[in-house]
């Protein structure tokens, strides 16, 4: 990656889990719609209030993960008033649709993805980490199940085009964890199905919604 890439982009460090169902104490629900810009790199996403049908946030994302490495990526993000998100919409693209909710596990901030129409039924935990050494000196626990921070064809673009018979394989095939003893005392957790087609009830993210940025 290009020294001028890595200057304006924020790293993360990332692990993920699938999760049998949403934790019981997670709490602030945000209906999350994005949309990966085909012929691109780029992800435009609106973020909603469920509660209230407001857009919260309209932003164009670029990631990438350097050397390949599937835990930690470059992250910039450029905030879009209405018109602008409206434009970019235009734009052919593959949609994924998914409430986030915010997490904690023990101590640990974290999201909880509970995803919308064809991928109904998956759910997969998001824990952060402000550095590496900190993402290998991770240990799951329950109520996380499987790690598939490894499992390129369930993020991002990949999981937006995916298909039922392919995310059904996936879902059944053990991956390697990121780190180095992620899986000491972890017990295996009931993978979560995929369900029939659903149609998603979130309101459109382009709606006239008073926009605030956060």
């Amino acid at each position: 990656m290009e020294d001028h890439q890595r200057r304006y982009a924020r790293p993360e460090y990332e692990r993920r889990f699938l999760v049998a169902q949403l934790p019981g104490d997670a709490y602030e629900p945000r209906v999350i719609s994005d949309r990966f810009i085909r012929g691109t790199r780029l992800r435009l996403r609106a973020v909603t209030d469920r509660a209230t049908g407001e857009v919260l946030q309209r932003k164009a994302g670029h990631k990438v993960r350097p050397d390949g490495d599937p835990t930690s990526l470059l992250h910039t993000s450029l905030y879009l008033d209405l018109d602008e998100y409206e434009i970019l919409r235009t734009l052919e693209a593959d949609e994924v649709v998914k409430t986030r909710y915010r997490w904690q596990l023990e101590s640990r901030a974290a999201a909880v993805d509970v995803y919308n129409g064809r991928l109904s039924g998956l759910i997969i935990a998001e824990l952060s980490f402000e550095e590496r050494n900190e993402l290998r000196r991770f240990v799951s626990r329950p109520p996380l199940g499987r790690e598939i921070t490894h499992v390129a064809e369930l993020t991002g673009p990949d999981l937006a085009r995916i298909g039922p018979d392919r995310l059904a394989e996936l879902l059944g095939q053990p991956e390697k964890p990121a780190g180095h003893d992620s899986n000491a005392n972890s017990s295996p957790e009931r993978v979560p199905s995929t369900a029939g087609t659903t149609t998603s009830t979130c309101p459109p993210p382009g709606s006239a919604a008073r926009h605030r940025r956060r």
